[in-house]
């Protein structure tokens, strides 16, 4: 039964003119501008973040907190990592190593 009403109600859209399945873009470049475009603005917010986050890591790191205390102490200052997550050490030492 499910696969009957199915196959009616792509018959029913297709019979109404719309398109099935995947819509390619008229015009490929504009993709590729777009996604660079986004991937620039992504790089941008993520050196910001970096530059804002990197001094205070280090101030931790200067008071001899190891990486898990200083992931631990971010947690627990419900500070949140670029991507909202939770802080691990090896996020700690990517933005310590980014900032060498």
């Amino acid at each position: 039964m499910i696969g009957q009403r199915t196959k009616d109600a792509l018959a029913a859209k297709k019979a109404r003119g719309e398109l099935l399945g995947a819509v390619l873009h008229k015009d490929p470049q504009a993709i590729v501008a777009a996604r660079a475009k986004a991937n620039a603005t992504n790089a941008m917010k993520a050196a910001d973040f970096a530059a804002k986050m990197i001094p205070e890591i280090q101030k931790l790191k200067a008071q001899n907190m190891t990486l898990d205390q200083i992931a631990t102490d971010l947690n627990e200052r419900n500070v949140a990592t670029f991507n909202g997550g939770s802080w691990h050490k090896s996020t700690i030492s990517r933005l310590l190593a980014k900032a060498a």
